[in-house]
């Protein structure tokens, strides 16, 4: 009897609702990706002007994230609805492969846009942004470490196998703990008064609202 296949952590699933921008009591859970970095950036400082506009960066930032957001729901979605149909040994370590494979994919988008947009022109901006992107990198990282792992297994070895299997999904459940925590450090370490027009910015950002509301 095949076993049944990990959960993969909560960053590969539906958004949760999230905590509100700006200055907040701090959740006493791990949030996710996306509530973390709602709570970062919201008392985030950024780096000294020049820069891009505080309610530019906002919304590319926001848009991005969200187009992130819905992208990995979308491939979750499908990948959990592949391994409901019982696949054998050699269709779940290929689906899990490109599962992985296109998971690494999302995140590079996601981290090549928030290099290409820059910092926001505030007193931590550049600081804020590189917080960020080793961030991002960290996850990736394991994304596609674990996908290596898996590409060096033979599905004929189901035990091996699946026991790969077991542990990526606790990695992955780990990388998004960290994750949370490095993003939410950054508004921790960089919030100043001289950084408030950047926490108005994601205020006055429909998208960015979307994120803190959960809705």
């Amino acid at each position: 009897m095949r076993r049944a296949l990990p959960r993969f952590g909560p960053i590969l699933g539906l958004p949760r609702a999230l905590p509100r921008f700006g200055p907040f009591a701090r959740s006493s859970s791990i949030l996710l990706l996306t509530g973390c970095l709602a709570f970062g950036l919201a008392s985030c400082g950024s780096s000294t002007p020049p820069g891009a506009a505080p309610s530019a960066w906002a919304a590319t930032f926001c848009g991005a994230l969200e187009s992130w957001t819905q992208q990995v729901g979308t491939v979750t979605t499908s990948y959990s609805s592949q391994m409901t149909n019982n696949p054998d040994a050699t269709t779940v370590k290929n689906d899990t492969t490109a599962f992985l494979e296109h998971q690494a994919e999302l995140i590079d988008t996601l981290i090549a846009t928030v290099a290409k947009t820059g910092h926001p022109a505030v007193t931590n901006g550049a600081k804020v942004t590189q917080a960020l992107l080793t961030a991002f990198n960290g996850y990736k990282n394991v994304v596609t470490q674990s996908q290596a792992q898996l590409t060096t297994i033979s599905p004929s070895n189901t035990t091996v196998l699946y026991n790969a299997l077991d542990s990526i999904g606790t990695k992955l459940d780990a990388a998004d703990a960290t994750l949370g925590k490095a993003v939410a450090a950054v508004g921790r370490k960089y919030s100043t008064a001289a950084d408030q027009a950047l926490v108005s910015a994601l205020n006055s950002n429909k998208t960015c609202r979307k994120f803190a509301t959960g809705s």
